[in-house]
């Protein structure tokens, strides 16, 4: 892929909250968020992780729905399955200094028609950073 083609956005996550939902195989959580790469804004990680049946001996699979909410500029959505710990038990969030790769599949403001993809990693201080690769149309 020609590297002029794409735009590369990095941003910044606070820790997040993670809450629990009923059901056992889905968590919900939410921090904020602010581009330090890339452009400018700030805004809201809203995410959904969904454990999924097929287990491995050392891993689970998880399917994520993420949605970077940066108010009037728009939204990010991004969508996939990464691998985390298993037990969940001991490791709620991904580990740290491994990253997960996510397709970036739509927008809305002046992120119409996003599409890419989404290299996330949890920093040693339990933070994230996120780096999106977005195809320039």
């Amino acid at each position: 892929m020609d590297c002029h083609r794409i735009k590369t956005i990095i941003i910044q996550q606070d820790v997040p909250t993670i809450k629990k939902t009923d059901l056992p195989i889905v968590n919900q959580f939410h921090a904020d968020i602010e581009i330090t790469k890339g452009g400018k804004g700030r805004g809201i990680l809203y995410g959904i992780l969904i454990n999924q049946i097929k287990l491995e001996k050392e891993f689970i699979h998880r399917y994520a729905d993420l949605v970077f909410d940066f108010g009037l500029q728009g939204q990010i959505i991004a969508s996939g399955i990464a691998k985390y710990p298993n037990p969940l038990d001991n490791f709620e969030e991904m580990q740290r200094s491994i990253p997960h790769t996510r397709s970036i599949i739509g927008g809305t403001h002046k992120f119409i028609g996003a599409k890419g993809q989404i290299t996330s990693f949890r920093n040693e201080n339990n933070t994230y950073t996120h780096k999106l690769e977005i195809l320039r149309q």
